[in-house]
């Protein structure tokens, strides 16, 4: 059996005509809704006329899913990197488990994790063991506070290209 989570997903970025049907299917596929209220049956028409507005008003697209495996979202996230959109996911807290913080940007290997913060995955938290190991490194505290603010970058808004 496995655990579900609660997701929010920003997506930016430059996005063409005819990616936009391939991120509908993606985010169809990867169950993932416009709004809480949609829990997760958004219809692409739906979906579709959200991106829409996200592009007429210059923000990004706001995703969420109350009931993800995991908090996976591997379609998705395959779908922004091999298209170049950043993305940003938080993964709620929840019994045991610590909340966290993934991104992506154009030019990175991989995704980030940030595996400490908050319950509503908002806010990075610095164990004790993080600090102690950036004092072995010489770091200062304004160096420590520099790499907790570069912690999920909030994507750029969608921008339709040619």
């Amino acid at each position: 059996m496995s655990e579900r989570f609660l997701v929010t997903y920003l997506v930016g970025g430059k996005i063409s005509e005819a990616d936009i049907s391939l991120l509908v299917d993606a985010i169809t596929e990867e169950g993932l809704s416009t709004a809480w209220d949609a829990g997760g049956s958004d219809d692409a028409d739906n979906i579709r006329l959200t991106i829409r507005e996200c592009l007429a008003k210059k923000k990004p697209l706001s995703l969420m899913a109350a009931e993800l495996n995991w908090g996976n979202t591997i379609v998705m996230d395959a779908f922004c990197i091999e298209h170049g959109l950043q993305f940003l996911k938080r993964v709620e807290a929840k019994y045991e488990y610590n909340g966290e913080i993934i991104w992506w940007t154009p030019g990175m290997a991989e995704p980030k994790v940030w595996a400490a913060t908050n319950v509503s995955a908002s806010r990075p938290y610095a164990s004790l063991e993080f600090l102690r190991k950036e004092e072995e490194n010489h770091e200062t505290l304004a160096q420590v506070i520099k790499i907790l603010e570069a912690v999920g970058p909030t994507p750029p808004p969608l921008q339709l290209i040619a």
